[in-house]
């Protein structure tokens, strides 16, 4: 029998409906629509030093196989949590698709590089989805007081956030 964790993880993964849309535990609050370009793929977040600052080096033990993927120009949106909820129940509450809410670290990086002055200026964690292999992973980025942008990475599991963050998902979610 697998866990839920397992279960939860694995590629391709649908989530089981936890919250309706009227009771969900995100708002979105994007005031301006964001986009990024189309994007090769060919980009790691742990070779992005010259966007982060600090990057958790487990970004350096994670593959690149699904980075060779390029993307289309991509609306994105900005959702805030409303309640305290486990990573697995604030992307559930988006989509029960997993994969429908992932970026690449390519697009990660394009996000940061081209709204960093948006994201950062509430001064919340923000959170996106990604996957590499067969595991689904949560990139937290934090942007200080200076601008100064740093990233962590967990894989998807039970977590809960400590503080308000915001959720950063493509636009056609939600």
């Amino acid at each position: 029998m697998r866990s839920l964790l397992t279960t939860l993880t694995r590629k391709g993964a649908k989530m089981p409906p936890h919250t309706s849309p009227t009771n969900r535990p995100l708002k979105c609050v994007s005031e301006k629509e964001m986009v990024i370009p189309a994007q090769s793929g060919k980009e790691r977040i742990a070779d992005a030093s010259d966007v982060f600052f600090y990057i958790d080096p487990d970004f350096q033990s994670l593959s690149d196989e699904n980075e060779a993927v390029g993307t289309k120009e991509t609306r994105i949106r900005a959702y805030e949590t409303r309640a305290s909820a486990k990573f697995t129940q604030i992307f559930a509450s988006l989509s029960h698709d997993l994969d429908e809410l992932c970026f690449t670290q390519h697009q990660i990086k394009s996000i940061v590089h081209h709204h960093k002055d948006e994201l950062g200026k509430i001064h919340k964690l923000s959170l996106f989805l990604f996957r590499d292999c067969d595991q689904y992973f949560v990139a937290m980025l934090l942007i200080d007081l200076n601008g100064v942008a740093n990233i962590g990475v967990d894989p998807l599991g039970t977590k809960r956030p400590q503080d308000s963050i915001q959720v950063i998902v493509p636009s056609h979610i939600g």
